[in-house]
């Protein structure tokens, strides 16, 4: 369950602060780290220049948790899944996820990439808007203050910049071939002998998914093939094949053997679904190219004495869970424009 919640933000960084891994290794956003408690109590971590305070940390970890226990009850919040809490699970994300906005400020810097009127006006009608939602001991508890989401707002305003800036470029044009989902039958096999056998029954007749039943080494008797996660050896033979034709005996490049049945050479609906997951893998290629570069240049301090031992009780007054939504709201609306 834990793993699944990657999808439930709603802001561009979590996605591209995930792909970098976890913060709780070696390394932060890329960097490499130097553990510490010198920091101070009310500073996470430092990269470069740029500084994560408790108080920031906070309001990405409060509204995250707010958001799953608002899908998944409070109780969800400490229980574990695969030797993991949710709690953790949302600590080492909420980190990742500031480590890199705070390194891509200062590569947009670097680049003398910059807000707009338009853009810094939009901070500021986001950071007026989530504060007025707040209550007084939300205030309190994350010791936060309009201004202080002022910044908050423009340096996910200016990562979100850089993003785009580095990825604008990308070709979207992606072709059938290249994204095609086939919707299959399918018999897999480990041993030659046995996959010769079934290739006889195949030929006299035999019901193909009464022989998966028997013989497939996999359950998934009936699934999609994405052409970008299946080898070129398997394609090749699925190639000239039309609706409700059955391939050869195909040996794929690690030695398992295949028959397929075609039942819809392509799937429409999820082959368009599927260019504009090439488009996006596209996008972070790019990204990634230009910040693990960057990103190895910029020394690293995390104050994991403080974090380690930090904690938010599910049983406190802290509803807030907007804060990123603001954000998407007024941002998509000003691109809209």
């Amino acid at each position: 369950m834990i793993r699944s919640l990657r999808g439930k933000a709603t802001a561009l960084l979590l996605a591209v602060a995930l792909s970098a891994g976890s913060l709780t290794g070696c390394s932060v956003a890329g960097a490499e780290v130097v553990w510490t408690s010198s920091l101070g109590r009310h500073t996470v971590f430092k990269i470069g220049d740029e500084k994560c305070t408790l108080t920031e940390a906070k309001v990405f970890l409060v509204n995250y948790r707010n958001m799953y226990t608002k899908n998944f009850g409070n109780q969800s919040w400490k229980q574990k899944h695969k030797g993991e809490t949710l709690e953790e699970f949302t600590k080492d994300a909420t980190l990742t996820q500031l480590a890199k906005m705070k390194t891509m400020v200062q590569l947009a810097e670097k680049k003398k990439i910059s807000l707009t009127e338009d853009e810094q006006e939009s901070v500021k009608k986001c950071a007026k808007q989530y504060y007025d939602s707040l209550t007084k001991d939300e205030i309190h508890y994350m010791r936060v203050s309009e201004s202080k989401l002022e910044d908050l707002y423009s340096d996910m305003a200016l990562a979100t910049k850089l993003y785009e800036h580095l990825t604008g470029g990308v070709n979207e044009e992606v072709s059938d071939d290249d994204a095609r989902v086939m919707d299959v039958e399918q018999i897999v096999m480990d041993d030659e002998k046995v996959a010769k056998k079934v290739g006889k029954k195949i030929a006299n007749g035999s019901d193909f998914l009464n022989l998966a039943s028997n013989y497939s080494t996999s359950n998934k008797r009936k699934t999609s093939l994405y052409r970008q996660n299946i080898s070129d050896t398997l394609a090749a033979g699925l190639e000239k094949l039309d609706d409700g034709e059955i391939s050869d005996l195909i040996m794929d490049d690690d030695g398992t053997y295949y028959y397929i049945k075609v039942i819809n050479k392509i799937d429409r609906e999820l082959t368009e679904e599927n260019k504009a997951v090439i488009v996006k893998e596209r996008a972070a290629a790019a990204f990634d190219n230009v910040y693990n570069s960057y990103v190895q240049e910029i020394p690293s301090t995390f104050n994991h004495k403080m974090w380690d031992k930090f904690t938010i009780d599910t049983e406190d007054e802290l509803k807030t869970s907007s804060f990123f939504s603001v954000f998407d709201d007024e941002f998509s609306s000003l691109k809209q424009e």
